[in-house]
């Protein structure tokens, strides 16, 4: 039981030891911490409702605070690592404004919301393997990171590509789809021949445009000419 104890202490004193060491400390994994450990509800209350320069250096001295008197924690249950569904972060839109926020489509604030979960999840979880203590555990940990950020990663390819073409791209290809399996077959001939004479000349006149209305307008030109050319060589293929 002893031994037990001081393996709680230690795993509890180096989980806000790492946090208040790391120099791009995650406010709401400070939080979860003070949420388990510390003692003052009022001020439990006062750090889930704000996330300013106030409330992080409110939440910085009051772990720093706890940390030395973690001896008195010993007989509290262990740390409940929470899963990316429990998470609660504010929604990071890197720079996007209020008017533009509005005027974004479900699916795609839906990747902005998942994507301030990871990014703070997998933080949290890289602190989880610092901490581990077996290779096994950090292993576990390792590979949710992976994961995670494959996920970070294509969430974001999805966000550039509508912010780039002013679609997305799943919309523009159910469309190509249902323009396509109405052609007749001289039809689907031509667009075949000439659909790369189309998108090669689309690529070049892009090189000349300088950023701006203009620009997106061609390149959602250029994303619909090349989702068109995929769907007729389907189709084309299953002609013969």
């Amino acid at each position: 039981m002893a031994i037990a104890k001081r393996h709680f202490r230690f795993m509890a004193i180096a989980k806000i030891t790492i946090w208040l060491k790391d120099s791009f400390r995650d406010y709401q994994y400070g939080v979860l911490l003070y949420n388990e450990y510390g003692k003052n509800d009022l001020l439990k209350v006062i750090l889930q409702n704000g996330d300013s320069a106030y409330h992080q250096d409110r939440l910085y001295t009051a772990l720093e605070e706890l940390n030395p008197t973690l001896e008195e924690l010993t007989n509290k249950p262990a740390f409940k690592f929470p899963s990316l569904d429990e998470i609660t972060v504010p929604v990071k839109r890197y720079g996007i404004n209020d008017d533009q926020w509005d005027n974004l489509p479900d699916q795609i604030k839906d990747l902005y919301v998942q994507n301030s979960k990871l990014h703070s999840h997998s933080r949290m979880l890289f602190d989880q393997a610092r901490i581990a203590p077996t290779d096994a555990e950090r292993l576990s940990y390792g590979l949710q990171i992976l994961s995670e950020r494959k996920s970070l990663n294509n969430n974001w390819k999805a966000i550039k590509d509508y912010h780039e073409n002013g679609q997305l791209k799943e919309t523009v290809q159910k469309e190509q789809e249902l323009n396509v399996q109405d052609l007749s077959v001289l039809d689907l001939i031509k667009e075949w021949s000439n659909l790369p004479t189309y998108i090669s000349k689309a690529k070049k006149a892009l090189k000349n445009m300088t950023p701006g209305q203009k620009m997106d307008k061609a390149k959602l030109r250029l994303q619909e000419l090349e989702i068109r050319m995929e769907t007729v060589k389907k189709r084309v293929e299953g002609l013969s």
